[in-house]
């Protein structure tokens, strides 16, 4: 089970990228956004998905 200090939520992910809450909703639409999870209609991030995402994003650009 995550430590409860890796859990974000949308707008604290939104932020860490440096992009608007909606950019990110329309990146989730697209399959575009870290992997996330659903709990009661609301939406979390874990930390490691998001760290791994970005070394991925990273590859993929060739930055």
């Amino acid at each position: 089970m995550p430590d409860i200090n890796e859990i974000m939520s949308r707008t604290q992910v939104a932020r860490l990228l440096g992009i608007s809450v909606r950019t990110l909703q329309r990146w989730e639409r697209q399959d575009l956004a870290p992997p996330r999870i659903t709990v009661h209609r609301q939406t979390y991030y874990l930390l490691p998905s998001i760290r791994q995402w970005l070394e991925d994003q990273q590859r993929t650009t060739g930055r």
